[in-house]
């Protein structure tokens, strides 16, 4: 799917999302140069329980920055532009733009962190400016700007992990042309040695992690479907 065709997504946004309303106009979609501004999360993955559930937080440390590694983020950037479609800038040349010290950060920047020598952003309108002159700077027609949220949990078939993904597009004039939350549910795929365990309260932040990883690829399954 190229950028022309997210005004179809922005369609299902509006019905499905109660997402912000953005441009309908099919022009506003044919951008052929692009560049992910930041794409982030919490530094700790929010656990859904007591108990065991609960204290993967702790075993894992900052998770959420953990999971964030530079290989993933270059496996995630590398789906979400071929979904995308279009000429990307480099995140290094994004980074050290000028402009790029400008993106408003969010209001609890410290609880946030971003891979590749990114920093999170507030995904707002307080940052359309920002995100416009960036684009302007680096030579793209529209930058955008990813937050993922995690949510551990467990069930009969072991530790799940929920997340809210919303992408944040914005054009070199600063209009936004897409806002969207897309959500998926995903577990880690163990074996039953492994499950057996997990349901025993022997946690595993690999497995968490995997679990995280499944989900957000199905979030980006979704996007691109829409």
């Amino acid at each position: 799917m190229n950028v022309k065709n997210v005004v179809g997504c922005a369609v299902v946004a509006l019905v499905l999302a109660g997402c912000k309303t953005v441009p309908q106009n099919p022009a506003a979609f044919n951008r052929q140069k692009l560049a992910v501004a930041s794409w982030f999360s919490e530094q700790k993955i929010i656990s859904n329980g007591a108990g065991n559930i609960a204290a993967i937080q702790s075993m894992a440390g900052e998770m959420g920055k953990d999971l964030l590694d530079a290989s993933y983020a270059s496996d995630f950037q590398t789906k979400l532009q071929k979904i995308i479609g279009g000429e990307w800038v480099p995140t290094e040349n994004v980074v050290k733009a000028a402009s790029y010290a400008t993106l408003p950060e969010p209001r609890l920047k410290n609880f946030f962190y971003a891979p590749l020598g990114m920093r999170p952003m507030e995904l707002s309108d307080e940052a359309k400016p920002a995100m416009a002159q960036l684009a302007k700077e680096i030579g793209a027609e529209a930058v955008v700007g990813v937050e993922n949220r995690w949510t551990l949990s467990q069930d009969n078939q072991g530790q799940y992990c929920m997340v809210t993904m919303t992408i944040h597009l914005v054009d070199d004039k600063g209009t936004l042309l897409y806002d969207k939350r897309v959500g998926s549910t995903a577990h880690a795929q163990m074996g039953g040695i492994q499950m057996a365990a997990e349901l025993a309260g022997a946690l595993s932040p690999d497995n968490a992690k995997l679990a995280c990883k499944n989900a957000t690829g199905l979030a980006l399954d979704k996007f691109a479907e829409a």
